[in-house]
């Protein structure tokens, strides 16, 4: 019962840690359509959320 907690707690904390990069593209780009969004994965906060989603 306790492992199903903790997976829980993680399953959220990963959840949010991959959507800040992505709320904060979002705030910050101009063109938020989703060609920039790809164009832009070598270099800024969409590059920082696809890391985040490969590595956790």
């Amino acid at each position: 019962m306790k492992y199903k907690h903790l997976f829980l707690l993680l399953a959220i904390l990963g959840l949010c840690y991959t959507w800040y990069f992505n709320i904060r593209f979002y705030i910050n780009a101009e063109n938020t359509s989703l060609i920039n969004y790809i164009a832009q994965t070598k270099t800024t906060f969409p590059a920082k959320s696809f890391n985040a989603d490969l590595l956790t």
